[in-house]
């Protein structure tokens, strides 16, 4: 079967923290738009290496999003929230198997970072969703237990301004 050249191209690196989607081959990226993944791929770096000095690292959410925000590179797009309640759904997110069931609530440990790198169709856009549970347990109303979990998704769009 014949891939359309409209049909992207997705890598994930193996940390899962960077996806690139393109039409065509990676190695026919333009210069400047090389450059400019390339300038987002070393902020990741350097924001992994800035929470690893403060004991933290890239599934700290809160830290994250701090960073995000006050680097004047990337403004918040969107947040959706979802409650995930563990009777109904077998829902796997691998950052929550470190999680500890018994954490205050509102107290956020782990989540994970995705910088998401396109080049489809001519155009560039780069983006960042982060996603975390906002709340440790919470009871369900019904049966009294710790079963619920608020799942927060925030997007990110960059804005420019490092390839300089």
């Amino acid at each position: 079967m014949d891939r359309s050249p409209f049909s992207p191209n997705f890598v994930l690196n193996r940390s899962g923290n960077i996806l690139i989607a393109t039409t065509g081959s990676q190695t026919e990226l333009p210069e400047e738009i090389r450059a400019e993944f390339s300038s987002v791929i070393a902020f990741l770096h350097t924001m992994a290496k800035a929470l690893h000095t403060q004991g933290l690292d890239l599934r700290s959410p809160q830290q994250m999003e701090t960073i995000l925000l006050n680097s004047g590179y990337f403004i918040e797009t969107e947040c959706e929230e979802y409650e995930v309640n563990k009777k109904k759904r077998r829902i796997r997110f691998p950052f929550l198997r470190r999680r500890k069931q018994n954490q205050n609530a509102g107290e956020v440990k782990e989540g994970h970072i995705l910088f998401i790198l396109e080049y489809l169709l001519g155009i560039s856009t780069i983006s960042v969703e982060l996603t975390y549970f906002s709340d440790g347990w919470r009871l369900n109303p019904d049966s009294g237990k710790k079963e619920q979990l608020e799942l927060m998704r925030k997007k990110f769009l960059y804005v420019g301004g490092m390839e300089n």
